[in-house]
C-alpha cells in the first residue's frame, strides 16, 4: 500500500470536529436581547420624549397666520414631562372695532407623561419598570401589550392595558375634530400588580375656551360657540389645522 492510501485511510478513521460556517452577511445574536431589555429602552426613550418643540410650534403658528385674528402661542413647561401649548384668537381692531384683547378664543393642549413618583412624590407606591425586577414572562407580557396598543388584561389580572382615543367630557370626538366639542382627552395606560405595582401613563387634554363677546350659549348641547365661528373662516380653517397637529400627537407608548 502506497503511503497516499495510508494516510487516506489514518485520516477516516480521526473523528474531527464538525464546524458550522456562518455567512457574513448575518448579524450575531444578541444575548441580551430579550424582553425585559426591550422594555426598559421603551420606557427609557418614553420619559426623555419631548413635546411641542419649536421648529413644530412655529410651522403651526404660520399656517395659522389670517388678516381677521392675532394668534399667539406659548409653550409652557410645568415640569420636563409636563407641558402646555396655548393657542389664542384675538379679534383684529380693524377687522371688528367691537371686540377688545378680552374677547378671544383659546385652545389649551396639555400632554402629561410624568411618572408616578414626580407627581405624587418619593412616597408614592408605584415604581418604573428601570428599578422593577419581573419574570421574563411578565416582561414579554408587557412588551406584547405595548406593541398591540388594545386594552388587555392577563389572567391574573396583574398586568393591564388600557387606553382611548374618544374620551370626551362634552361631546362625542370621534371624528377627530373641534365640531361640537368644548374639551377631551385621550391617554394611555399601563399597570403592572405584582410584589409591588409598576405604572406608566401618559395623557394628552385639550380644553377650548371662549370670553367676552366669541361666544354664545347653545341649550341644545350645553356647549359654547363662538359667534365668529359662524362667520369667520379663518378660525374655521385654523380649528382644522390645530386638529391635524392635536391628532398626530403620539401619546403611544413607542415612537
Amino acid at each position: 500500500m502506497s503511503w497516499f492510501n495510508i494516510l487516506k485511510n489514518e485520516m477516516r478513521s480521526v473523528n474531527l470536529p464538525k464546524f458550522k460556517v456562518k455567512p457574513f452577511n448575518v448579524n450575531k445574536p444578541d444575548e441580551d436581547d430579550n424582553c425585559e431589555r426591550k422594555v426598559k429602552e421603551i420606557e427609557r426613550r418614553f420619559y426623555a420624549r419631548k413635546f411641542f418643540n419649536q421648529s413644530e410650534i412655529s410651522s403651526l403658528e404660520e399656517k395659522l397666520k389670517n388678516p381677521d385674528f392675532e394668534v399667539n402661542t406659548n409653550v409652557h413647561k410645568h415640569t420636563d414631562n409636563r407641558r402646555r401649548l396655548t393657542i389664542r384668537y384675538t379679534p383684529k381692531p380693524e377687522k371688528y372695532p367691537n371686540y377688545n384683547q378680552d374677547d378671544s378664543l383659546t385652545i389649551s393642549v396639555v400632554v402629561d407623561h410624568e411618572t408616578w413618583q414626580t407627581t405624587f412624590g418619593k412616597d408614592s407606591t408605584a415604581q418604573t419598570f428601570a428599578d422593577s425586577k419581573l419574570s421574563e414572562e411578565d416582561y414579554c407580557t408587557v412588551l406584547d401589550a405595548i406593541q398591540r396598543d388594545v386594552p388587555f388584561t392577563s389572567k391574573d389580572g396583574a398586568i393591564r392595558y388600557f387606553h382611548t382615543d374618544a374620551l370626551t367630557r362634552t361631546a362625542n370626538d370621534n371624528d377627530g375634530t373641534f365640531d361640537n366639542v368644548e374639551s377631551f382627552s385621550r391617554l394611555r395606560g399601563l399597570i403592572v400588580n405584582r410584589k409591588k405595582l409598576i405604572r406608566m401613563d401618559i395623557e394628552l387634554d385639550v380644553n377650548i375656551e371662549y370670553r367676552g363677546k366669541l361666544h354664545h350659549l347653545t341649550y341644545n348641547n350645553n356647549i359654547f360657540l363662538p359667534n365668529t365661528l359662524e362667520t369667520s373662516s379663518q378660525v374655521k380653517d385654523g380649528l382644522d389645522i390645530i386638529a391635524d397637529y392635536i391628532n398626530n400627537i403620539n401619546i403611544k407608548f413607542t415612537e
